[in-house]
């Protein structure tokens, strides 16, 4: 698979409420019932996310999102705005630093107090390892 390539340097932090409020959260905590068939680790990591298309390109503004949890098959992240996509392309680093670009599905995006959780099924990896 192709590269979605973008600036990331260009992307505004996530605002220090968004870090505050995934700090306070308990780690069994869940906004809601498990769906996903993989275990899921909390982890809170800065994400780049690219809206896309059908045929990889963006399609919207690209942000930066902390994650809330993560697993083999999909990821929440955390945000101020709500997303329209049903598409995006994520960025983060691996293991060893190294970036990885994995396309996932949204497969919802809900108001979560002040904030917005987006729940993504990965689809495939794009780049990295």
């Amino acid at each position: 698979m192709t590269l979605v390539q973008f600036d990331r340097r260009s992307l505004i932090l996530p605002p220090k409420a968004v870090a505050d409020f995934l700090s306070r959260l308990d780690e069994g905590a869940d906004f809601d019932a498990e769906r996903r068939t993989s275990a899921r680790k909390f982890a809170t990591l800065e994400v780049a996310v690219i809206p896309v298309d059908r045929e990889l390109k963006q399609c919207g503004e690209s942000f930066l999102a902390l994650s809330k949890d993560i697993s083999a098959t999909g990821m929440a992240l955390l945000h101020t705005r709500t997303i329209t996509e049903s598409h995006v392309v994520v960025e983060l680093a691996n293991r060893d630093d190294r970036m990885l670009q994995l396309l996932a599905t949204v497969v919802r995006c809900h108001a979560v107090h002040r904030f917005y959780e987006i729940g993504l099924r990965f689809v495939t990896r794009l780049a990295g390892k």
